[in-house]
């Protein structure tokens, strides 16, 4: 379950850098292409519009990964009244049972957007097949 997201946050690494701007720019281009292909086709029009988004869906799973298996620890600091909390098993056996639900739930959101994306990818394939 983990060999997806590692990959992906491997492969966007070093691309992660102003992660929302590019996604903007990506996304404004696809506006632009799929406006200029409506002229043409309006399937060709969906299949740019849907696609793109599909993609845009998959490199913002790629930058949620990147942010996720590049979290930093937290720092213990300089707050000494908060040392013997963080020397309490309670608090440790607490953070190891967060940590699991944290990333449980960080993999269901994964796949369930890489499912998404895909089925978003077909949508103008799926509704020319079903003649809606």
């Amino acid at each position: 379950m983990d060999y997806l997201p590692k990959l992906f946050a491997e492969k966007f690494n070093a691309k992660h850098q102003h992660a929302f701007f590019k996604l903007l720019g990506l996304m404004l281009l696809i506006f632009i292409l799929s406006q200029l292909a409506n002229g043409f086709s309006q399937f060709l029009s969906e299949i740019i519009f849907f696609t793109g988004f599909a993609v845009v869906q998959v490199v913002m799973m790629g930058f949620a990964s990147v942010n996720y298996f590049n979290k930093s620890k937290i720092s213990k600091g300089p707050l000494p009244f908060l040392t013997p909390l963080y020397a309490n098993p309670i608090f440790c056996t607490i953070k190891e049972t967060c940590k699991r639900l944290y990333h449980t739930l960080f993999l269901m959101i994964f796949h369930a957007f890489l499912l998404t994306a895909c089925l978003t990818a077909l949508f103008p394939i799926l509704a020319r097949v079903f003649n809606s």
